[in-house]
């Protein structure tokens, strides 16, 4: 769960039930702002690979948020707002910190403690909380609820749009208000490939990696 969330994208594949399923995927994972150049994590000629990981101008536009609605809305059983309600209980009423937790804390410390935010999110008082410590965000309790009550416009125009633009352009990136509104997630036709057994192997096409890799 720590590398994935509404800042992230995703890939899902898809296989309707019964006895002749058909499958299908869902490409949502993040977009280059459009303001993005291809020297934009170089100085003076050379790459600066810590651009690229940490701050704000390593921040693509999140598909995860868009993922959520498309699957809802096409393929459950259950409105969104019912699916996302244990993580807004979650979000509100916080989690005990634990080992994992203090492991990949500590690891990324420096980065949180560089953002006054996430410092203040994900740290106690500067440093990696305890175990047994409850870590609550209520600002991400809020943001799930508008994606249940709005859909798609809940977080890629409006009031939340503004504020995300304008907290990344102020930390130095370069979202813009269009590069919210503009995103889409993408289906692409599975991968396919067949195995020596005859059976056939269907997973994740490129961009993702992994269906290349389970082929070979």
């Amino acid at each position: 769960p720590y590398g994935s969330g509404l800042g992230g994208g995703g890939f899902f594949l898809l296989r309707t039930a019964g006895d002749r399923p058909s499958y299908d995927f869902l490409d949502a994972r993040e977009r280059a702002p459009l303001q993005a150049k291809a020297d934009m994590y170089q100085r003076q000629g050379k790459a600066q690979r810590e651009l690229s990981l940490n701050g704000a101008l390593a921040a693509a536009i999140p598909g995860l948020p868009a993922a959520l609605v498309e699957l809802a809305e096409r393929h459950g059983r259950l409105p969104l707002k019912t699916s996302l309600a244990p993580a807004i209980a979650l979000a509100n009423e916080g989690f005990a910190v634990d080992r994992v937790y203090r492991e990949r804390a500590a690891w990324r410390l420096a980065a949180l403690r560089d953002d006054s935010e996430s410092a203040r999110l994900f740290l106690d008082r500067g440093e990696v909380p305890a175990e047994g410590y409850r870590l609550r965000q209520p600002e991400l309790a809020a943001t799930l609820q508008t994606i249940a009550a709005q859909g798609h416009a809940g977080f890629y125009a409006g009031h939340l749009a503004e504020r995300l633009v304008a907290g990344v352009r102020k930390a130095g990136g370069i979202w813009s208000l269009d590069d919210l509104r503009e995103y889409r997630s993408v289906r692409r036709a599975p991968l396919r490939f067949p195995l020596a057994d005859g059976r056939e192997l269907i997973s994740a096409p490129p961009p993702s990696a992994g269906g290349v890799a389970l082929a070979q």
